[in-house]
């Protein structure tokens, strides 16, 4: 059996809550003042590269992770279908990539910490 101290711990997600949240407000900024307009494309599909390499990383530290993932991408989809909420930077397909992104963080979680 392995150590299982930090399986829940929230200070080793706290980086990669943080580069999430970088990630998310440049991309908002870039895309709201104009900024590479042809480009905008790439720098969104970049982001989401990145932060779903992120909830990998994250899942591996810690159990929070994926489970914070999964909320988000809930809350998204819940948002979306019931009270008909337009967000402008996550749509319900994206809340699919990020539940995708929660379930293999979870797999990732089981088998590193177990």
């Amino acid at each position: 059996m392995k150590n299982h101290d930090n399986l829940f711990s929230i200070n080793a997600i706290l980086p990669h809550v943080t580069l999430i949240a970088l990630i998310i407000g440049g991309y908002y900024y870039v895309s709201v003042n104009d900024f590479f307009p042809q480009w905008i494309d790439y720098v969104y599909y970049g982001g989401k590269a990145i932060i779903a390499l992120t909830i990998i990383t994250g899942s591996a530290r810690s159990g929070m992770m994926p489970i914070l993932a999964l909320i988000v991408g809930l809350l998204i989809l819940f948002t979306s279908q019931v009270y008909d909420i337009s967000l402008t930077l996550v749509s319900p397909g994206d809340a699919w990539e990020i539940l995708v992104m929660a379930f293999i963080g979870l797999i990732i979680t089981i088998l590193v910490k177990w």
